[in-house]
C-alpha cells in the first residue's frame, strides 16, 4: 500500500511485511492489520493475537465476520485505497482479503 507508513508512523510502530509472509506470530504484538488481496485473513491468523482491527484496500474473499465480531475484530475496506495519493479511508464493511501488507506494533 503506497503511503502507509508514511500515514500511520505518527500512531504506531509500523512492520511493513510481503503480504504471502504474514504469519501468526508476526502479529502477537500488533494491534492493527492491513492488508491487500493475497493476505489469508481468518480466525487461524488472528485467534490468539492482539488485532483489534483489519483493513483492506480490497474485496477478494470473504472474511469470518461472525468470529470476527465474538473477538472484538472490527474489520473495514478501503477498495482501490492501493492506489490512492491522499489517505485512504477505510470505513466500508470489508468482505474480502488482501497483497503487500502491514503490521503495525503497539501505538508508538
Amino acid at each position: 500500500m503506497p503511503l502507509v507508513a508514511e500515514l500511520f508512523a505518527q500512531f504506531a510502530d509500523i512492520q511493513l511485511l510481503a503480504g504471502r509472509d504474514i504469519k501468526r506470530q508476526h502479529l502477537m504484538d500488533a494491534d492493527v492489520l492491513l492488508v491487500r488481496s493475497v493476505t489469508r485473513v481468518d480466525r487461524a491468523l488472528l485467534e490468539g493475537t492482539k488485532i483489534k482491527f483489519v483493513g483492506s484496500a480490497t474485496t477478494v474473499q470473504p472474511l469470518p465476520f461472525d468470529w470476527f465480531g465474538s473477538a472484538g475484530v472490527a474489520a473495514t475496506e478501503g477498495h482501490g485505497s492501493s492506489r490512492c495519493v491522499s489517505p485512504p479511508s477505510f470505513g466500508v464493511p470489508l468482505g474480502g482479503e488482501t497483497d503487500a501488507s502491514m503490521a503495525s506494533a503497539a501505538p508508538a
